[in-house]
């Protein structure tokens, strides 16, 4: 990343072309996820050189399975995961951001979350890291995942419009919000993320992998990401600091 990441990266200027690449690459990733599933692994791939199989993901007929997308109900919840994912970010970047999405960012972006999905999706396919259990239905860390998804998506995007209200009052201009979810933590968009992607891992292919998602995406956080915002947001009150504000 360039040194002035975190000042480029809150600039609000606006990006029509960063932010309709970012929300066109995001709906890709859905039907990729799809297409992965169906797709990609077929006899004699790489999976049982490596010690495994791949485990049941089409059903006999499209017609017969949920949403007629032709798959398992355990890889209909993978791709809804993919789905939810993107739409978020959509609203996120259509509705909510005020920071500009130059290209280079929407690539960056979306491509980190389309890689970590397509990780999680081949997981999903491998049986010796598939959260299907048996009988073909969802293992214990399936369930705990899809409550860590739905929590983590929750506090995210509810923190998000939260604070998109609080920014709109002409009295709270250049005010941090602290209301609400904010109330909880400081970041507690940040925590949103990083719960909901270790959920999906947990689905994907198990608590050990969703607690390496977790654990990373929250270390990151903490020795990047929030040493950034703090060093934009000193800087910010130094800068306006002459102008009374």
């Amino acid at each position: 990343m360039p040194a002035d990441w975190n000042f480029a990266s809150r600039s609000k200027d606006p990006s029509p072309v960063g932010s309709a690449l970012f929300i066109a690459l995001r709906a890709a990733d859905v039907y990729l996820q799809y297409a992965l599933i169906r797709h990609a692994f077929t006899p004699g791939t790489l999976v049982p050189y490596i010690g495994g199989s791949v485990v049941a993901h089409s059903t006999a007929t499209a017609s017969s399975s949920l949403f007629g997308l032709g798959l398992t109900p355990y890889h209909t919840l993978i791709v809804a995961l993919a789905a939810g994912s993107a739409a978020k970010q959509m609203v996120w970047q259509a509705f909510i951001s005020e920071q500009t999405m130059p290209p280079t960012f929407a690539l960056v972006i979306a491509g980190f979350n389309t890689a970590l999905n397509s990780f999680n999706t081949l997981l999903s396919l491998y049986s010796r890291t598939s959260a299907v259990g048996p009988g073909g239905g969802l293992a214990f860390s399936a369930y705990v995942g899809i409550a860590m998804y739905v929590v983590g998506m929750a506090l995210e995007l509810g923190s998000e419009v939260q604070r998109k209200a609080f920014k709109m009052k002409s009295e709270n201009k250049g005010k941090p919000c602290g209301e609400g979810l904010w109330g909880l933590a400081t970041n507690v968009n940040y925590g949103g993320y990083a719960l909901w992607r270790g959920g999906y891992a947990c689905i994907a292919a198990g608590l050990t992998w969703g607690g390496f998602v977790t654990g990373g995406i929250a270390n990151d956080f903490v020795t990047r990401a929030i040493p950034s915002m703090e060093d934009y947001l000193v800087n910010k009150v130094s800068f306006l600091a002459p102008f009374g504000v």
